[in-house]
């Protein structure tokens, strides 16, 4: 992700120009190659920041899930009292399901 883009060319023992190692490093190759790294810092800081807002707004959201859920699990506990609640009211010889009654047309 991060390091998708970073140039394969590039090693850690690189030099800043393509001359032969014999031949002194010029002030523009010692230039040309500050420019280089200073692009890719500032790439790389850029990155940082769009990762860390996006790493912010995941937990934000995750944030209100949880307290979503929680509202629903509330909810849902309130419903199963008061459906304990109209069950234990209901007249003892009644049927305690509606699926076990007759239909009035019957």
């Amino acid at each position: 992700m991060l390091l998708n883009n970073v140039n394969s060319s590039m090693s850690p023992t690189a030099k800043p120009s393509d001359k032969p190692a014999n031949e002194p490093i010029t002030t523009s190759a010692i230039t040309a190659e500050n420019e280089r790294l200073t692009n890719r810092v500032t790439d790389l800081e850029s990155r940082l920041i769009y990762a860390e807002q996006a790493n912010d707004q995941l937990s934000h959201e995750i944030y209100e899930q949880q307290r979503e859920a929680e509202k629903t699990q509330l909810r849902l506990r309130r419903l199963e009292q008061r459906f304990q609640e109209f069950t234990e009211q209901m007249p003892a010889g009644s049927s305690n399901s509606l699926e076990d009654e007759v239909p009035p047309h019957y």
